[in-house]
């Protein structure tokens, strides 16, 4: 009985060792893993649509909205528009009539926000809305009937 059992011991390992392939050798290496999370903001805006009659101030506002990936300090530039000439805002007309305004960061339209000219924030919870402040003075209206247009490009920076 016992010379059965190691008969069959020895069957079974003979088996297994002539299945396994023969190596030469064997070499090894690391394989680095990285992961980097940019900050990712998006940035949108609504339109500024000043309505009034010549002649008079007309003030309007565009909400402009940030979403980032977390609690992000940003810089928010806006340019001086497609018809800008002379550091001026302008809004332009079809027949080349131009109407100049004003872009401010505050409700009181106190503080200019100049062309390229940073306002700090900061995205918390990763969303900002903040409000961009327009103002058409009287002297630029008076005359200048019809429909005037400009887009003012928005930078974030983060």
């Amino acid at each position: 009985m016992q010379r059965l059992a190691i008969i069959a011991v020895a069957v079974a390992t003979a088996g297994t060792t002539a299945a396994a392939p023969a190596w030469a050798g064997q070499v090894s290496a690391t394989m680095p893993v990285t992961l980097t999370v940019q900050p990712a903001c998006r940035v949108s805006a609504t339109p500024m649509a000043f309505a009034g009659t010549g002649g008079a101030t007309i003030d309007a506002e565009s909400r402009i909205a940030v979403d980032c990936n977390g609690d992000i300090p940003l810089s928010i530039t806006l340019d001086g528009g497609a018809h800008a000439a002379g550091g001026e805002r302008r809004l332009a007309s079809g027949g080349g009539g131009y109407v100049s305004y004003v872009l401010y960061s505050d409700a009181g339209r106190r503080m200019p926000w100049l062309p390229g000219q940073p306002v700090a924030a900061t995205a918390r919870g990763g969303r900002l809305e903040m409000a961009a402040y327009g103002r058409v003075d009287p002297s630029a209206t008076r005359g200048a009937d019809g429909e005037y247009a400009d887009i003012v490009a928005i930078t974030v920076e983060f």
